[in-house]
């Protein structure tokens, strides 16, 4: 009798511990398929790919520059890039780039209707190119060259009307008790340098003078600054004088 209690609780004991082991197993199973899919682990790992995508981007770039460049032999792939307006390879070429004019605002690049108040106290913007005046003030653009070598001269001429009376063409013609005058920094003509000079660009300055303003009008303005290499870039402005 002893005998089969024995037996009986050793068979017991055994089933115990087989159902434990495999609940164990089971168990650790469900943790690592749990971890195999953890969604944070996938996330860090769609960063890690995209943040070495712009490492490829990089050297796509830098394939850009021939295996020719440093020969000492200008080849005609390392000449000028015509939409950088950057040599490709100055170490054999030196700089090929013509100059190229931009005209913009300060702090911006070839923007559309580009003369702006050079202050606000006698100058007020009420629209692309429409402007009113109530005392001395002058429009100012900026006019640089992105290119890399010297730009040849650069003049500038303006025509003002007055309904269709034409009322100012040279610098100091007065009409009204108005004077109207422009240069560059002062200067009737100019060269701009190659961008990577500091004299590479340079204000273009429209003013206009009060005299003795006989009584409020509106004219309307074209101006033109241009080089007989580079084209024009033509202005139209609407002006109030109060």
């Amino acid at each position: 009798m002893k005998k089969e209690v024995i037996i009986i609780f050793s068979i017991l004991f055994l089933i115990l511990f087989i159902n434990g082991c495999s609940k164990g197993q089971i168990q650790e199973t469900v943790e690592q398929s749990e971890e195999a899919i953890e969604p944070e682990q996938m996330i860090e790992e769609v960063k890690e790919e995209v943040s070495k995508k712009p490492e490829v981007a990089e050297v796509q770039e830098e394939a850009k520059v021939p295996d020719t460049c440093g020969n000492n032999k200008c080849e005609p792939e390392e000449r000028c890039d015509e939409q950088t307006h950057t040599t490709i390879c100055r170490v054999d070429c030196n700089l090929q780039c013509e100059a190229f004019l931009t005209f913009h605002e300060e702090g911006k690049n070839q923007e559309e209707n580009n003369l702006k108040c050079f202050e606000a106290l006698n100058c007020e913007e009420r629209g692309d190119n429409k402007f009113k005046i109530k005392g001395d003030t002058k429009l100012i653009m900026v006019v640089e060259n992105f290119g890399e070598k010297i730009s040849s001269p650069i003049s500038s001429d303006f025509h003002c009307n007055k309904g269709s009376s034409s009322i100012a063409t040279n610098d100091n013609d007065e009409s009204s008790g108005i004077k109207f005058s422009d240069s560059f920094e002062g200067k009737e003509s100019i060269s701009l340098s190659g961008k990577y000079k500091e004299d590479n660009k340079i204000d273009y300055e429209f003013k206009m003078e009060y005299i003795n303003l006989t009584k409020t009008f509106d004219a309307d303005c074209s101006i033109s600054i241009s080089s007989s290499k580079h084209g024009s870039k033509v202005e139209f402005i609407d002006l109030s004088f109060l």
